[in-house]
């Protein structure tokens, strides 16, 4: 288990849908199953702590606030809204549908950087369904 992804909490195990690798962006794909995010409108179930193929248990940090490893997708500044994108990476790119997952605690200068975020799940309501 990772340990730079806890803040005094366990993680979650989920069973992994797909190929995943550790600090990906997950979403939930089927009861107690989760895959890499895909898109900025994907709701973020959490971070992945270790790397699993399908069928393997992931651990995943769930907890709202805490500090969590993330790849970024491009260049990122310290403070900013961040939120899901291919292949389990995060983005600031922003838009109308756009679902933010935490903000960056670090900075990130290029794609694959990785970075910590503070985790911040969003849920999507009748207001912003």
């Amino acid at each position: 288990m990772a340990s730079e992804n806890m803040v005094g909490t366990s993680p979650m195990s989920f069973l992994a849908g797909g190929t995943i690798t550790k600090n990906a962006a997950l979403k939930l794909s089927a009861a107690n199953t989760v895959v890499v995010t895909t898109a900025i409108t994907e709701l973020v179930i959490g971070f992945a702590m270790t790397s699993a193929v399908s069928g393997q248990s992931v651990d995943v940090m769930t907890v709202n606030g805490s500090k969590v490893k993330a790849v970024a997708s491009a260049a990122i500044s310290v403070g900013a809204e961040v939120m899901p994108n291919a292949n389990g990476a995060v983005t600031t790119a922003a838009g109308a549908t756009a679902v933010s997952c935490g903000i960056a605690n670090e900075a990130a200068g290029a794609a694959g950087d990785i970075i910590e975020v503070i985790f911040r799940p969003m849920v999507r309501g009748p207001l912003n369904a």
